[in-house]
């Protein structure tokens, strides 16, 4: 089998903008652990993972929820 056979077509993105609370929101509403992250004209930049928003907290407890 293929990765193209197992794969999932992305549809769940999330803009480079957007805040760490956000993303915390649309990973549990969608039940995934992983967001491709777009700029403005839709490119990919990168994948934000659950771990990358649990460093994230417990490195800035006690911050804003913004990124």
């Amino acid at each position: 089998r293929t990765a193209r056979e197992l794969m999932v077509p992305i549809a769940i993105t999330l803009g480079e903008k957007a805040s760490v609370a956000q993303a915390a929101s649309l990973m549990a509403l969608e039940g995934v652990h992983h967001l491709p992250i777009v700029d403005p004209t839709g490119k990919l930049v990168g994948i934000l993972s659950t771990m990358d928003v649990v460093r994230w907290l417990a490195t800035n407890e006690g911050s804003p929820a913004r990124t």
